[in-house]
């Protein structure tokens, strides 16, 4: 695979013309030299479609970090929240702030069963996140993928403070949840 790491972070239509082949052959020899072993990002959602998605009620955002971190990883691995508090509410206006906060918290622990999760409430974890709306950025970008979000003011998590005024203060307290 490292004889194909030059084509990293680049369409299959760019490779194609460097090699001088269709965009389809291309990709299936990509593929074959790759044994199928590769990551990619594809753009094929209607911006309209997930606007769409944002606004149903039923529906939770996600994030790309399931996507393998070596390479060029996904920005949403460093930046979903961010990018979905920034673009879809602040400069898109899809969803309020509220509503917003509601999908990224509570709607989220519920659906996963996390009954202490994503709320303010006597015998919650008291995992919180502070911040001003129109501080929060998503950094990375395709090309440099691996930026983490910036604007969270402050994050407690089990109620202690792993970051204040945008900056870790080395506390660890939280967890990987498994379902059981």
């Amino acid at each position: 695979l490292d004889g194909l790491r030059q084509y990293e972070g680049q369409s299959i239509a760019q490779i194609a013309e460097q090699q001088g082949k269709d965009p389809f052959t291309c990709l299936f020899d990509l593929l074959q030299a790759a044994h199928c072993d590769v990551t990619m990002i594809d753009f094929i959602a209607a911006e309209e479609d997930i606007e769409a998605i944002l606004r149903a009620p039923f529906s939770v955002p996600i994030s790309d970090a399931t996507y393998p971190v070596e390479g060029l990883c996904h920005p949403r691995v460093y930046g979903s929240a961010a990018r979905f508090l920034a673009h879809y509410v602040r400069e898109r206006g899809i969803l309020t702030l509220p509503q917003a906060v509601h999908k990224l918290t509570m709607q989220s622990a519920d659906r996963l069963g996390l009954s202490r999760k994503g709320r303010i409430a006597v015998g919650a974890d008291a995992d919180l996140c502070l911040f001003s709306p129109e501080n929060i950025r998503e950094n990375g970008a395709y090309t440099a993928p691996r930026q983490l979000a910036s604007g969270m003011d402050a994050v407690f998590v089990a109620g202690v403070p792993e970051i204040m005024d945008g900056q870790f203060t080395g506390e660890t307290r939280g967890r990987v949840l498994r379902a059981h």
